[in-house]
């Protein structure tokens, strides 16, 4: 059943038919009401913009710290690592220098703590620091790539390799934990190597 109005138009249509052929026009108030409602609108859609363009920008620097890490656990993965004749980790191994634990006291360090810590480092120019004290590095690195070396994990023979790459929005350095030179950011990856 149609609700009707008592002439027998449609209710509806008396309606449009009124708030159309009123030519007084809109009300100060309403117009003010109907800017605010916009407003709103508009600034909740800016700010999920803003939150779009945050985590389009946080993957691509995901996504590039582990193909970074990838990489240099590749690498690391097909260095030369032999266990002399005892078969077993002692001083007649032969690995190169990459496989080198330079610092065993950062074999239980957590992810952020063997980033300031590593045995090895990749610096600004793209080579690799084995054994040394890192300092911090260039200013224009947004990623940097260390990694550490723990002998006879998970079991004897084998080497356990953790690369972290640590990243910030602002560029990063090694060794430092100041201002913009600091990781925001870190990505770990295991890998375990046995020894032929």
């Amino acid at each position: 059943m149609e609700n009707k109005s008592s002439s027998g138009k449609p209710f509806f249509a008396k309606v449009v038919k009124e708030v159309f052929s009123n030519s007084n026009g809109f009300s100060l108030l309403e117009v003010l009401v109907a800017m605010a409602i916009s407003t709103i609108a508009f600034m909740a859609l800016a700010s999920t913009s803003m939150q779009i363009v945050r985590g389009n920008d946080h993957s691509q620097q995901l996504l590039e710290a582990s193909l970074l890490a990838q990489n240099m656990m590749e690498t690391i993965k097909l260095a030369d690592y032999g266990l002399g004749v005892d078969l077993d980790v002692a001083s007649d191994d032969v690995y190169d220098n990459v496989l080198n634990n330079c610092n065993a006291a950062n074999d239980n360090y957590n992810s952020s703590q063997l980033f300031l810590n590593p045995d090895h480092y990749i610096d600004s120019a793209g080579a690799t620091i084995d054994c040394t004290s890192p300092g911090a590095l260039a200013g224009n690195q947004t990623f940097v790539v260390t990694w550490g070396i723990t002998d006879s994990q998970p079991m004897f023979g084998m080497k356990l390799i953790t690369v972290v790459v640590g990243w910030s929005a602002q560029k990063v350095g090694v060794g430092s934990t100041s201002g913009s030179r600091r990781a925001d950011n870190y990505l770990t990856v295991y890998a375990a190597i046995q020894g032929k």
